[in-house]
């Protein structure tokens, strides 16, 4: 309730099942909102042909390194400056452009919603995170709640978060 009222919408993972009528994942492991992610960066760079969003979606999606701390780096580079993209524009040849992922000057462009108990299965590993914060259908924040006073909370929520980043490595 106090995300909706900062303007995140709301949706249940039980909504977001694989295959499911959302079209937002295609199978369990998916971290990323698809759809959303897709219709995002097309509304944010409306000058690029839909194959052109399609490969910027596609390339957003993709690992560039083993090495964790590499490939967050690149990803942030993405977030800033937008998906490198080449395509062929009628009666002009190829073109290249950047695709924004999200716009930072106008944040009402883009799609904030907030995600509780998303199943994630990976590796065998059936997980529920509390609540994951999307923008525009990409997972940025995790929230994990604890019963306010409870003295080890902070420690608990921390240990939790350790344990889905063992348990779930693709959502990190």
């Amino acid at each position: 309730e106090w995300l909706q009222g900062a303007g995140w919408s709301y949706r249940h993972g039980g909504e977001l099942i694989a295959g499911g009528e959302s079209g937002e994942r295609t199978r369990d492991s998916d971290v990323v909102l698809r759809a959303t992610l897709t219709a995002a960066v097309a509304g944010l760079n409306p000058e690029l042909p839909q194959q052109a969003v399609v490969r910027a979606v596609e390339i957003a999606l993709t690992s560039t390194s083993p090495n964790l701390i590499a490939d967050h780096q690149d990803f942030h580079e993405l977030l800033l400056a937008g998906v490198p993209v080449s395509y062929i524009e009628d009666g002009h040849g190829e073109r290249s452009s950047r695709a924004r992922l999200i716009d930072w000057d106008e944040p009402h462009n883009n799609t904030f919603t907030a995600v509780n108990q998303l199943t994630i299965v990976q590796g065998g590993n059936n997980r529920r995170p509390d609540i994951l914060l999307f923008v525009n259908g990409l997972p940025l924040a995790q929230l994990e709640l604890k019963k306010p006073g409870e003295v080890d909370g902070p420690a608990m929520a921390v240990n939790q978060v350790q344990h889905y980043r063992q348990t779930i490595p693709g959502l990190y």
